[in-house]
């Protein structure tokens, strides 16, 4: 279930335990990675960014281990090639979908411009049609 931001206490969750699930090792990481390119959106990441990011990645991580290694996705903006919206997974459109706004709120709550809401909306813009889509066995 996904908890809006705005109102949620900092224990809040994204994604109910089957939805983590459902995802992959490398559709979590994808799903951080664009998660960073909104952060980054404004060409820096606020306290407030870097605080929803590692709740982000401690929830959709098997343990410490990996929201550790998490943060070095969040160390510099990703490059182009790796928050490509053609290229995801359903699942991890939908993924997407769910986190996009709440990480441009968080991005702007630090007093980052306009820039991560516009990143946010594009991001939804061009997965809408691939959240829907499903190619793969274990898609709902």
């Amino acid at each position: 279930m996904l908890t809006t931001l705005s109102s949620a206490p900092d224990t809040a969750t994204f994604f109910s335990t089957s939805d983590v699930n459902v995802l992959s090792r490398r559709e979590r990481r994808d799903v951080l990675r664009f998660v960073s390119a909104i952060l980054w959106a404004d060409a820096r990441v606020t306290a407030s960014g870097c605080r929803f990011f590692v709740r982000l990645a401690s929830e959709l991580g098997n343990g410490p281990r990996d929201a550790a290694r998490a943060l070095d996705v969040l160390a510099s903006p990703p490059p182009p090639e790796d928050v490509d919206p053609a290229r995801v997974t359903p699942a991890t459109a939908r993924a997407l979908l769910r986190v996009a706004r709440p990480a441009a709120r968080a991005a702007a709550a630090g007093g980052a411009s306009m820039a991560a809401h516009e990143h946010a909306r594009l991001l939804e813009s061009l997965l809408g049609a691939r959240a829907s889509t499903c190619g793969v066995a274990r898609c709902a």
